[in-house]
């Protein structure tokens, strides 16, 4: 599982995407996790910053990083209690529907039957009051679970989404919170509106286990067989080169 700085993490996502339309890589499932604290912004992300507000001055002084991804939403925060997954097919293959709604819950089914053989009653919903709220969220209970989002391009399909594993959910609350007020906007959210992996199953899941529950639930959803790809060294590279691409400067 990929650990490495976000912008890279976030460039990896675009070299694997871009192997998989071109049929270098199978169709992919990768997990990962952004250990660096940072914000990942949508491309719906938008706002009059107020530079004074102090979520800026942790921003300046390098406590957080901003970087953002080529599919859809507003912004989210990531740390090492986050795990990301995201499935990505070839714009050909049968999974790639053109109906949004169809792709979104197919690519991502193999973590809702994950959750479930977790015991978690997890299903698709959009929860009011929350940040990045979407449709195709992964939600228990009423609450926010896991963001989900998509980018569909001419050569793959790719849905990627954050489950909050691992967080401090004041914690997460008011950072998040925070972020949108930076942002300029005045959003409320509501803090019982968010849950953990944890937290719902009440103890601390191994990262381990997590994993191999979501690669299994995905060998169930899709009756496949993983076999495991890593990026060449020039793949590598070139992610290493794309990085930069997703780092946001501060101020936006």
């Amino acid at each position: 599982m990929d650990s490495l700085e976000p912008a890279v993490n976030m460039a990896i996502e675009e070299v694997v995407a871009q192997e998989v339309g071109n049929g270098s890589f199978f169709p992919t499932l990768r997990l990962w996790r952004n250990e660096q604290r940072c914000f990942v912004l949508g491309k719906l992300t938008c706002g009059n910053p107020d530079l004074n507000h102090p979520i800026w001055k942790l921003i300046q002084a390098g406590k957080i990083t901003l970087v953002k991804r080529f599919s859809g939403g507003e912004a989210i925060f990531q740390n090492g209690g986050c795990l990301n997954f995201s499935v990505t097919v070839p714009s050909h293959h049968p999974f790639a529907f053109n109906k949004i709604g169809k792709a979104f819950k197919t690519l991502s089914s193999g973590v809702i039957r994950a959750l479930n053989n977790l015991g978690v009653c997890a299903q698709y919903g959009k929860v009011n009051g929350v940040f990045c709220p979407g449709p195709y969220d992964i939600v228990v209970r009423g609450k926010k679970l896991a963001g989900v989002s998509l980018a569909k391009r001419s050569k793959f399909t790719l849905v990627h989404g954050t489950l909050l594993v691992d967080v401090d959910l004041d914690e997460y609350f008011e950072i998040m919170e925070k972020f949108y007020q930076g942002l300029g906007g005045n959003k409320k959210f509501r803090r019982d509106k968010i849950i953990s992996l944890n937290k719902e199953i009440g103890r601390k899941i191994n990262l381990d286990e997590l994993i191999n529950h979501i690669v299994e639930g995905y060998r169930e959803a899709f009756d496949v067989q993983f076999v495991k790809q890593s990026l060449s060294s020039t793949q590598r590279y070139q992610a290493e080169k794309l990085s930069s691409n997703y780092k946001v400067r501060f101020p936006l």
